[in-house]
């Protein structure tokens, strides 16, 4: 079957399992985004060669506790905070390198940090059992689909300058301008319906998105490269594991929350 149908197959299974269990409720979502998290975790572990139950039981706990309104504010607050300390590190890595990555402990902290604590952002995103809001996560959702998608289909057709080429061959400035482009118009056309924030904050979303979104897949790929694998895993096809397809909405979600936040006061 041709890649494109196989991976546009996957794809919209993927997209309708998670749209369908935000539109669910709470538990639905937290247990769908659970244990993609999960997957993804588990992927990531092994292709940097740290395996540990640890971080997947923190996830649960948290989570669970979250879900049960346990978790204070302060250190809900803190766990972001944590994570977009830690994918800002693996952002300058990916100009600089960074010795400190290789080692152990970086693997471990890296566990928690990146994966642990960003996969649970995603969670936040919706808020809590009480003030359940699915709406942000899946217009957060929507635009990094809408600009992997036109960033994929425009590179594939008409991209000839490498966006970063000493990690990935394929990624091209055509790409990321379409999938700019395309993630922006989405932006002002979801504002129509939107009453919470103004066409202008959803359109500069939609800018940061598509920078975050493509920063967060850069930063998979130098794992892979790192690693010498071509995909995190094989459960999805078309598009590889877990960790290949939420690789965008991990390195995103701790940043995403920081920008609703800014948003909601500046409205």
């Amino acid at each position: 079957m041709n890649e494109l149908v196989v991976r546009s197959i996957s794809g919209v299974l993927y997209v309708g399992l998670l749209v369908l269990a935000l539109y669910l409720g709470p538990v639905f979502a937290y247990n769908i985004i659970l244990l993609f998290g999960l997957f993804a975790l588990i992927e990531f572990q092994k292709i940097n060669k740290h395996k540990s139950p640890f971080p997947s039981l923190i996830l649960l706990g948290l989570v669970y506790f979250h879900y049960k309104g346990l978790l204070p504010q302060k250190t809900l607050e803190v766990i972001n905070w944590v994570a977009l300390f830690t994918n800002c590190l693996l952002t300058i890595r990916l100009f600089y390198p960074i010795g400190i990555f290789e080692k152990s402990f970086s693997r471990f902290f890296l566990s928690y940090g990146y994966l642990t604590f960003s996969v649970f952002c995603i969670i936040l995103i919706t808020g809590s059992q009480e003030t359940y809001r699915p709406g942000y996560l899946l217009i957060t959702y929507l635009l990094i689909w809408t600009n992997n998608s036109f960033a994929y289909l425009v590179g594939k057709k008409w991209g000839k300058t490498l966006l970063f080429s000493k990690i990935s061959p394929k990624k091209s400035w055509e790409g990321f301008m379409g999938g700019l482009l395309a993630t922006i118009i989405t932006g002002g056309i979801i504002a129509t319906y939107d009453t919470v924030f103004d066409r202008w904050q959803l359109m500069i979303f939609g800018v940061a998105i598509t920078v975050l979104a493509t920063l967060g897949d850069l930063i998979e790929s130098q794992f892979k490269r790192i690693s010498g694998v071509k995909d995190s895993g094989s459960l999805i096809p078309g598009h590889g594991g877990f960790y290949d397809r939420m690789d965008s909405i991990i390195y995103t979600a701790p940043f995403v929350i920081i920008l609703l936040q800014l948003f909601y006061h500046v409205s």
